[in-house]
This record gives structure tokens, C-alpha cells and sequence, in this order.
């Protein structure tokens, strides 16, 4: 619901501003579906992966995406693949989630990084 103006804010606040856009309503938007979702995700993996959880996919995301709402998808698509693999890894291994939660959300942003790269390289070659 505050896809758009939330991307137009961020992006040019003075133009969303002339555009009629509330932008500390739609701030104060954003940091409640930010708060609710660090709150909800605490009992799961902790204060701290909460925070690697929420770094580690969504960078990747960008790395890989041109358009906001691809890299958005994208992000929600990593996060809960990383955070499942990340349980069942601990339930196989009798191991921390936290810890399958950082290590694959590092590997992840590292992996995707090191394919950008390729990328680039190889077609400038």
C-alpha cells in the first residue's frame, strides 16, 4: 500500500512532497512495518541475526536487481529461503540457528557478489 509513495520519498522527497505525498506519514509507516517485523522475528532467531537477516538477503537482492520491486521480491524470496534453510540446517546439524543464519546470509551477499563480478568481467573480456 505505500510501495509508491515510500519509493518516491526515498528516492526525491522534495518531488513526492509537491506530489501531495505525506512523507512523515509514510515514514511513520515504514518504521511500524519495520518495528513489527524486527518484533516478530526476535523470539525466532534473536536481537542480533534479526539484524543479519535483514542485511545479508536484502543486499544480495540489490546486487542482483535493477528495479525496486524486483529487488523488494527478491529480498523477501532470500530472507525466507535463508531463514529456512537456516532451521533446517540446525535441525540436522543440532546446531544454533543463529549461527546457519549469519553464515548463510554472508555466503549468500558473498556468493552473489562474486557472480556480479564475474559477470562483469566476462563480458567485457
Amino acid at each position: 500500500l505505500i510501495y509508491r509513495p515510500l519509493l518516491m520519498s526515498s528516492v526525491v522527497p522534495t518531488l513526492a512532497q509537491s506530489r501531495g505525498v505525506r512523507i512523515g506519514l509514510v515514514d511513520t509507516i515504514f518504521l511500524i512495518v519495520l518495528a513489527s517485523s524486527c518484533a516478530l522475528s526476535v523470539p525466532l532467531v534473536g536481537a542480533l541475526l534479526t539484524f543479519a537477516l535483514m542485511i545479508g538477503p536484502p543486499a544480495a537482492a540489490r546486487t542482483l536487481a535493477s528495479r525496486p520491486l524486483r529487488a523488494l521480491s527478491m529480498s523477501i524470496l532470500f530472507s525466507v529461503l535463508t531463514l529456512w534453510a537456516a532451521i533446517a540446517s540446525s535441525y540436522l546439524a543440532d546446531w544454533p540457528v543463529g549461527f546457519f543464519v549469519g553464515t548463510y546470509g554472508a555466503l549468500l551477499y558473498v556468493s552473489v557478489r562474486a557472480w556480479v563480478h564475474y559477470q562483469s568481467h566476462s563480458v567485457t573480456r
